[in-house]
């Protein structure tokens, strides 16, 4: 078992810090934990930025079922 790339890839947020891109799957906002800005994801430059690292991981995981691997998701 493969541990999915959402749960792998960090992401940078408007202030610097990263969070976890699984976090981010279907939010349009995001509080820091670390510093309490909020980043929108869903104006320029963060929703192309967010966009591109969603496909990439999602490439990722598919090529990994693609040779029979099974992916999870962490909880």
């Amino acid at each position: 078992m493969v541990l999915s790339m959402f749960d792998q890839f960090q992401f940078p947020l408007r202030c610097g810090h990263i969070v976890i891109l699984g976090r981010l799957v279907n939010r349009q906002t995001w509080r820091c934990e670390n510093c309490d800005t909020v980043t929108d994801l869903t104006k320029s430059p963060m929703r192309e930025a967010l966009a591109k690292e969603f496909d990439t991981a999602l490439q990722i995981d598919l090529q990994v079922k693609e040779k029979g691997g099974t992916i999870e998701r962490a909880t």
